[in-house]
């Protein structure tokens, strides 16, 4: 498998667009082609935010992922469905925390539970071709019978509702297309494959 090495692409130019708490640049860049030659100068734009956590809220006496529910900008000119999402627990990650730590505070905020056990599962590139954002995704085994009905910091215009939901019918959600993010299509996807080692 072809994996480049950092020698083989130039920045030209780099120019701010936006800068904020998501920041834009745009990059004047060549690289190094297949071929061996150096391509022509070309531009490509990169938003730049903070890494961030997705958390699978996971009860394995239950058999019921804990998702929620929120307004997300995103999603507002979707004709097919509502811009409000069914998601797992995200969030950014702060300056001087870890993964882990961020992790287990979205948890809390987003459905009032605390990890019984918090299981790192791999990190991601969200959307590499326009976004740096790395994903590091969790699985969280909690007791979803203590899962809060509405939660989100308010200060932080977050309304949040959640939602038992049963593993099959989360799954089967994600085949019909219900869900429609990737990090829940992710997660769901990943208890399919793993959800019986949890309840050992």
């Amino acid at each position: 498998m072809s994996q480049k090495s950092s020698l083989a692409w130039k920045i030209i130019d780099k120019k701010t667009l936006i800068n904020h708490f998501l920041s834009v640049y745009q990059y004047s860049i060549k690289i190094r082609l297949f071929s061996g030659d150096w391509s022509t100068p070309f531009t490509r734009i990169m938003a730049k935010s903070p890494q961030a956590v997705v958390v699978i809220p996971f009860d394995p006496s239950t058999n019921e992922v804990v998702m929620v529910e929120q307004f997300r900008i995103g999603a507002l000119n979707d004709t097919e469905h509502s811009p409000w999402l069914l998601e797992f627990v995200a969030g950014g990650i702060y300056t001087g925390e870890d993964a882990a730590s961020s992790a287990s505070r979205e948890l809390q905020e987003e459905t009032g539970l605390d990890a019984k056990q918090l299981i790192p599962i791999y990190s991601y590139y969200s959307s590499p071709g326009l976004h740096n954002e790395k994903i590091h995704l969790f699985c969280a085994v909690v007791d979803s019978t203590k899962t809060h009905d509405f939660c989100g910091i308010a200060a932080d215009n977050e309304d949040i509702k959640t939602h038992r939901i049963n593993l099959s019918d989360a799954i089967e959600m994600a085949k019909s297309g219900q869900l429609n993010n990737g990090a829940a299509i992710i997660g769901t996807q990943w208890l399919a494959l793993n959800a019986e080692s949890l309840n050992r």
